[in-house]
């Protein structure tokens, strides 16, 4: 793909150093490209998933054949409304600095978009340094997450019928099973493989200020788990948890519990949690405590298959709606859907060539409206929405569990 003397493709194997290279200079990481070279050329087993797929980048060039600037594409599985689809997660977004301002990675952003459309990945996600920025290329934010920030003293005492196992860095195997219960009951959680495991796998508690504890419930069952590190904020000791993972409301009793036993070192917990889960409940006066929470950013989401996304949705109850959407980047996405369903799910979608959608919104909002970041409520005040008739929005358009807590 040509522009205006910019050349935008795929790398090959000779230019990935290359890449590196820019990136290790656009987010401040060291870069031993001696090291890097040898262990390209010795060909051993990726251990990452950026080293998995270090091809797996879009790239613009001058004519000359000079990097301008690069993203990298990573697949993934992603659950969405009882089903696993295919994710493409976006990262290493870079520019060399002298050449900003060219539209380098809008050129990428065309050929990547494109290629996952063309490979049927249904979704794609990034965390952005600008949401600005890339809802150029039909991302949006979506419902976000809360910080919690709890005082160990204000945790109730829960006298939890399982045990607790602390990980001593060799299976993975339960709280991989531990994970998947905890990861089905929200959108856009990650399918994990090998790779994706990299912050249990860091755990050693005799070696480094991580840990990871796992908890089986009274049948003997992994149920969840939580990895934290040692921080100080605040000139306080704070139990900073990177992934906190629960199948129900008794093991998330049993996971603050067990967190509260370390009070005498600890000044207070901090987790994160989908932002409708209401954690204020599992603490005592929290209104008179120091604890506390956060609204903070999870990232963004586009929809890069609408027609499979609509399949595949789960609604509430029967009906029909048609939707129109409006999609710069992917004109197959464009125009009028028609959707039929019963009992929650889809029995047919069509393009359709009614006259009037009962709905008509960007490719920005059905991203995040149609995995659980916003509904009918909230159209009201958005200017990238036209409601016409809302009789059935509602069935199709709610608040849904989401959260995402891998991050590339």
């Amino acid at each position: 793909m040509e522009n205006t003397n910019v050349i935008v493709r795929k790398i090959n194997p000779s230019e990935i150093i290359e890449t590196e290279k820019l990136s290790s200079l656009a987010f401040s990481w060291s870069f031993d490209e001696e090291a890097y070279a040898k262990k390209l050329q010795e060909g051993n087993p990726p251990t990452n998933k950026g080293d998995a797929y270090a091809l797996n980048k879009w790239a613009a060039f001058q004519e000359d054949g000079s990097l301008i600037g690069c993203m990298t594409i990573i697949p993934y599985q992603m659950y969405f409304d009882g089903h696993i689809l295919p994710m493409s997660g976006i990262g290493c977004v870079c520019t060399y600095p002298q050449y900003r301002r060219k539209r380098a990675i809008r050129h990428c952003f065309e050929g990547a978009i494109r290629e996952m459309y063309d490979t049927n990945q249904t979704f794609s996600f990034l965390y952005p340094f600008s949401q600005a920025f890339y809802r150029k290329f039909g991302y949006e934010p979506t419902a976000g997450r809360i910080v919690w920030n709890f005082s160990m003293n204000t945790i109730p005492e829960y006298d939890y019928p399982g045990s607790f196992s602390l990980y001593d860095g060799k299976d993975i195997t339960e709280f991989e099973k531990a994970y998947k219960k905890f990861a089905v009951s929200y959108n856009m959680m990650v399918e994990r493989d090998e790779y994706d495991w990299h912050r249990l796998k860091d755990c050693n508690p005799f070696k480094t200020n991580k840990q990871a504890y796992l908890y089986k419930n009274e049948a003997g069952e992994p149920s969840g788990y939580f990895i934290f590190e040692r921080e100080i904020i605040n000139n306080s000791a704070v139990m900073n948890c990177s992934e906190f993972v629960f199948d129900n409301f008794d093991t998330l009793r049993a996971l603050l519990s067990f967190a509260r036993a370390f009070r005498a070192d600890y000044s207070s917990i901090q987790l994160e949690a989908a932002r409708d889960l209401r954690l204020e409940y599992f603490c005592s006066d929290y209104p008179q405590s120091s604890s506390h929470s956060e609204i903070k950013p999870m990232g963004m989401i586009r929809v890069v298959r609408v027609d499979k996304v609509l399949a595949c949705a789960k609604y509430q109850g029967t009906g029909s709606i048609s939707i129109e959407i409006k999609d710069e980047m992917l004109p197959e996405n464009s125009g009028i859907w028609s959707v039929t369903f019963e009992d929650g799910k889809a029995t047919s979608v069509s393009k359709d060539s009614v006259n009037k959608a009962d709905i008509s919104m960007t490719i920005q909002v059905f991203s995040t409206a149609i995995t659980g970041g916003c509904d009918l409520s909230d159209f009201t005040y958005r200017t990238d929405v036209k409601v016409n008739n809302a009789d059935e929005i509602h069935k199709v358009f709610y608040h849904k569990n989401s959260l995402i807590v891998n991050y590339f």
